[in-house]
């Protein structure tokens, strides 16, 4: 039979420990247990299989079978309580490792000897001409666990109980295995030894105290759900003892003739140093910064628009990065060159001025100020003209920052100009905006400002930034308050002095309401920031590129090229990855891996990496895909000689234990109060639903209805909301209507997938 992968033979099991080291689980179940299974199991001569040794040993040539046809790193055998002939093969000879379990009460240690009595028996003939090599693996072959130990409560009575524990199985183990070999085979390590790959203590015994929860909870998913909440130390602990002592697979040996190479190792370290700051604003602080870290794109043609007002963006998409490239005038003027802007536009840019009109920094200074307008709002009962009254709030920050920035575009010999009876600043913007009397003072100022900037020839971009959390965090307010900014802008629309507003998407959606809001919609007025995976690719390889021992990675494998140099005119932008997918494709396998495993079964990397990271509605942030190598890089720590720079293991670590509870962080601050019910914050009930996705639509409601008090009309809102938000994806060609979570969200919500 030709050889097939065991995928479509075996049932694949989802175990979060597998699959944050990078691999994969099967079961084979021990048959079909219906009522034949009896009478079929009596057919077989189990006791003269038992007896058959090496090569000849039934289950050592079933293993091998499965061998054969996938890479096992390892094959755990389950034998049921008490001996077994499976138990005696495992035991003969044929485990690399037998974990034996007992239970603590006295009258259950007496097995200890007994099974002690059989090891002797099945290795009496190996033991007897054997070597200290063959005696020191079949010591490292045993491992004693005690379940269901009653440990006392004082520390000191616990630790004397776990010693007299070592010592009766030291004991009995000394007796009936080792005691009888010849002088010098085997010294039997002192009772505090700790055992380790390289000199084992079979002794040093593991204990499980009784665990009170687990019990009272009746089905699998909850004790799952139990156990990945709350952490089940103990088992965790034996799970560590048995793969990284008792099972530890050996390091690759380097061939000695070949000389070391660091390039991959520094490759690492470039990688894990992706990411400097969360915040694009202080990641893009300077021009070098910018140079090094921002990449050009073609897209950006559209943003240098003069008819642009409102610039759009999913969190994480890059709205504050390119609110930091907005205000370095000569890296606009080469980007747009780049981006093949049109030469009146590029003219234009010379003749532009930037200036700040809000950004995070200002946040200390105006939330208070907010907070206090609102409240005049509620106590003289003026909520119908608050529109009117936060554009004044607009024009008078607007004002403040003109004249702290000097943009009135005077120069000696002008008319004063209009008089103003209070100065405009930063902490009293919000008083003028109350005073009809001095709002008619900023309308004609600004007028006269405006008409002087168009008399020379000048413009200015005022850019507002960090509106969706430093302005202030209540819905109440920031929605009005960004709708009245938009619609002070709308009026101002052809005047030399405009704005960049950097908005996050979905406030726009939710939060401003405005009369042309639908015209803005329809015009050019309005950018929105997306990333396929190329330009994702390209952003990875241009933060890669400040480092030599990256360009040296190129080099190697023949992926240089000549046109990630400088280009004449463009040094501002630094070394610019080309948009070849095929190109991108060879360098992302020259720092991962062709693959996400050994074969191409396991799936090409450049996809696999893109499909991880999106949302349900396929987008992905450039900071998902920047966090997933830098964290990954960071969890490796060093390269593996002769393979790509970074484990692919290391990427789904990162993408569970890292990436996936920060894109949940972020959506939780998108989304605190839409998706709360009471103090619930409503995503963080589905692992109380099921902790295994994707699951039934219909049940889920219910569910949902009943754990919130909410009414299933609620409940479905809710529910097509986080859909609309790329948290929620609809699989409807399932037999029944399913639901699932994106893997961005999956493991940051405490739940796990099939497959």
């Amino acid at each position: 039979m030709d050889k097939q992968p065991l995928d479509h033979l075996l049932p694949y099991v989802d175990d979060l420990e597998v699959q944050n080291r990078g691999g994969l689980l099967h079961i084979v179940p021990a048959g079909r247990l219906n009522k034949s299974y009896p009478e079929r199991l009596g057919r077989l001569a189990l006791a003269d299989m038992a007896r058959a040794p090496g090569d000849q040993n039934p289950l050592r040539i079933v293993l091998q079978g499965f061998l054969d046809r996938e890479e096992y790193d390892l094959i755990f055998v389950d034998c049921r309580t008490g001996f077994s002939e499976v138990g005696g093969m495992a035991l003969n000879g044929l485990s690399d490792l037998n974990v034996l379990m007992f239970k603590t009460a006295q009258s259950e240690q007496r097995y200890v000897e007994v099974v002690l009595d059989h090891i002797a028996r099945l290795s009496a003939a190996r033991l007897s001409n054997a070597g200290a090599q063959e005696v020191s693996r079949l010591a490292n072959s045993l491992l004693f666990v005690f379940s269901m130990a009653q440990l006392p409560a004082e520390p000191r009575e616990a630790k004397e109980f776990v010693d007299e524990l070592r010592g009766r199985v030291s004991g009995l183990l000394w007796e009936r295995v080792f005691e009888h070999l010849a002088p010098g085979i085997w010294i039997q390590p002192a009772l505090d030894a700790e055992d380790s790959p390289d000199d084992p203590v079979p002794h040093d015994v593991v204990v499980v105290p009784y665990l009170r929860d687990l019990p009272a909870l009746s089905r699998a998913s909850d004790m799952l759900y139990k156990a990945t909440e709350v952490g089940v130390k103990a088992y965790e602990s034996l799970a560590r003892r048995m793969l990284d002592v008792k099972l530890r697979l050996p390091t690759p040996v380097t061939d000695p003739a070949e000389p070391p190479s660091t390039v991959a190792g520094d490759v690492v370290t470039a990688l894990a140093s992706l990411i400097t700051n969360v915040d694009g604003e202080r990641e893009l602080s300077s021009a070098q910064h910018l140079k090094d870290r921002f990449l050009p794109r073609a897209a950006h043609r559209g943003l240098l628009s003069a008819d642009v007002l409102i610039i759009q963006g999913e969190k994480g998409a890059g709205k504050s990065a390119l609110f930091m490239a907005f205000q370095d005038r000569e890296f606009l003027l080469q980007l747009a060159r780049y981006a093949g802007v049109a030469a009146n536009q590029q003219e234009r840019l010379t003749r532009t001025d930037l200036m700040v009109g809000f950004e995070a920094g200002m946040n200390s200074a105006l939330s208070q100020p907010v907070v206090s307008l609102f409240a005049t709002f509620q106590s003289r009962s003026w909520r119908r003209c608050s529109t009117g009254r936060l554009r004044g709030f607009w024009r008078g920050l607007l004002c403040a920052q003109l004249i702290i920035h000097r943009h009135d575009f005077t120069v000696p010999g002008d008319a004063p100009l209009p008089p103003l009876t209070v100065i405009p600043t930063v902490t009293n913007a919000h008083t003028l905006s109350l005073s009809p009397e001095r709002q008619t003072e900023l309308i004609l100022w600004l007028q006269e400002v405006m008409r002087r900037a168009k008399a020379k020839n000048k413009q200015l971009w005022v850019l507002y930034d960090g509106l969706d959390a430093h302005l202030t965090s209540a819905p109440q307010r920031r929605g009005p308050l960004i709708s009245a900014l938009v619609d002070l802008w709308w009026d101002l629309r052809g005047q030399p002095i405009s704005a960049r507003i950097f908005l996050r998407q979905d406030l726009w959606d939710r939060e401003v309401s405005l009369v042309d809001k639908a015209k803005i919609i329809s015009g050019t007025y309005r950018v929105q920031l997306e990333w396929d995976a190329e330009e994702l690719y390209r952003l990875l390889i241009k933060r890669l590129l400040v480092a030599e021992s990256f360009q040296q990675l190129l080099r190697e494998h023949k992926l240089w090229r000549d046109d990630l140099n400088p280009r004449p005119g463009l040094d501002r932008l630094g070394l610019v990855p080309p948009s070849d997918e095929a190109w991108l494709q060879e360098v992302v396998a020259a720092l991962v891996g062709e693959h996400m495993g050994v074969g191409s079964k396991k799936g090409g990397t450049y996809t696999w990496i893109v499909k991880h990271l999106g949302d349900a509605n396929g987008r992905v942030r450039p900071r998902s895909l920047l966090t997933l190598f830098a964290l990954a890089a960071t969890k490796q720590g060093a390269d593996l000689k002769g393979r790509a720079p970074l484990d692919q293991a290391r990427l789904r670590e990162a993408l569970r234990t890292g990436v996936s509870p920060q894109g949940v962080a972020e959506l939780k601050q998108e989304f605190a109060l839409e998706w709360m019910s009471g103090d619930v914050w409503v995503p963080d009930t589905f692992k109380e639903h099921e902790t295994l996705w994707p699951v039934d639509y219909e049940p889920l409601k219910r569910f949902l209805s009943k754990r919130l008090k909410l009414p299933v009309s609620r409940v479905s809102e809710l529910l097509y909301q986080m859909a609309v938000s790329g948290l929620l994806e609809h699989r409807t060609t399932q037999p029944a209507d399913k639901i699932q979570v994106p893997d961005i969200y999956l493991y940051g919500l405490g739940l796990t997938r099939k497959g």
